[in-house]
């Protein structure tokens, strides 16, 4: 296995960031995923980070920042974080997690925030491990997707 290259995300990534999240998230559409992706790339308030190993895409964060009046500063929070399941336990899920802390701080962001599920152990452990803690809880209701 050659070394992990950790860098933002390009248009010319786009592929390989899609088929990865196909894999490991599967959509009955793919063209709202595709649309949304591209909309992050162009934006100035999210990066995209990706790992790839051998010319391959094995993973990617996602950090958005944005503004939170009431706070008077930037919070950010990581959108996905997504590694390939044959590249697991070997630093990269770290390596892009520091990454997004990185740019959070260096665009003076108050808060981090992630989210996983509930159940999801070995996630809530790993971003304990990164200095994360259980401050709130995250309520969703499922909206209307347009087909």
């Amino acid at each position: 296995m050659g070394s992990v290259k950790l860098y933002a995300a390009t248009l010319q990534d786009f592929d390989g960031i899609i088929k990865l999240a196909d894999e490991l998230i599967h959509l009955c559409d793919w063209s709202g995923r595709e649309s949304m992706l591209k909309k992050s790339l162009r934006d100035p308030d999210c990066k995209v980070y990706v790992a790839k190993i051998d010319g391959k895409i094995v993973g990617f964060i996602e950090l958005r920042l944005f503004p939170d009046f009431v706070e008077g500063a930037l919070i950010a929070i990581v959108q996905n974080l997504i590694v390939d399941k044959k590249y697991r336990n070997l630093g990269i899920g770290g390596n892009l997690l520091e990454r997004a802390i990185e740019e959070s701080e260096e665009r003076n962001a108050v808060e981090l925030h992630v989210w996983t599920e509930f159940d999801n152990q070995q996630a809530i452990n790993f971003y304990i491990k990164h200095g994360f803690k259980k401050r709130a809880l995250l309520l969703e209701r499922e909206m209307h997707r347009e087909k």
